[in-house]
């Protein structure tokens, strides 16, 4: 495999991990079989995360632009996780030629800085539809505090214009009222919007979130 192979099968691997057809573990793996072995016997490896090409040195793993050379066969450099540490002692020792700090490679040093990937199946139906609500009692507590001067003769035809109150008690009563009506407008639509969302989400699989 020369860079180029292992660059074209990068993005190839890169893509089924994106649609979500192979998990992150089976992307990794995938990745780390994607080494090179220049002319003059360096190893190169792809970065999981960068897509960049970093070469070993006895000092670890450093990014670098790949030689335009013909490349020699290599078998997978690292052992998958939980094997023995005497393979990679013997690695080490076949690619350094002396025993040094062993490197680590771009696969586990990006992982560090990867993001985590997480499925978006649903939200609570509760907890969205007592946000909303919430909303709706501050919005109608702003509301109810104008509905005098905004809706004066629809109070009147309701027999809520309260004679015998002062516009500061005619102010609280309608914040109350109508900060309590948008309450449960604004509770119902968020919990029925919510089953909504969630069914949505179920039949699709969820949303994919990525956080650093």
């Amino acid at each position: 495999m020369n860079f180029k192979e292992a660059e074209d099968a990068f993005k190839r691997i890169k893509a089924k991990y994106e649609r979500g057809e192979i998990g992150f573990e089976e992307f990794k793996a995938r990745v780390k079989e994607l080494m090179v072995r220049d002319g003059e016997g360096n190893i190169w490896m792809i970065g999981v995360k960068s897509g960049k090409w970093y070469v070993k040195t006895p000092e670890g793993w450093k990014l670098k632009e790949p030689p335009g050379e013909e490349t020699l066969p290599i078998q997978h450099i690292f052992e998958e996780e939980g094997e023995e540490e005497e393979k990679e002692e013997k690695f080490e020792a076949a690619v350094t030629e002396e025993r040094v700090e062993k490197p680590t490679s771009p696969v586990s040093s990006e992982l560090e800085a990867m993001e985590r990937e997480y499925i978006l199946r649903g939200f609570s139906p509760v907890s969205v539809a007592l946000f909303l609500g919430g909303l709706g009692i501050l919005l109608g507590v702003v509301i109810g505090a104008f509905a005098e001067a905004l809706v004066p003769k629809l109070l009147a035809a309701a027999g809520l214009n309260f004679p015998g109150l002062g516009t500061l008690w005619k102010a609280f009563i309608y914040s109350l009222m109508t900060g309590a009506a948008f309450f449960f407008l604004f509770f119902a639509l968020g919990f029925l919007f919510t089953l909504v969302v969630n069914l949505i989400l179920e039949i699709f699989g969820g949303i994919k979130l990525y956080l650093s």
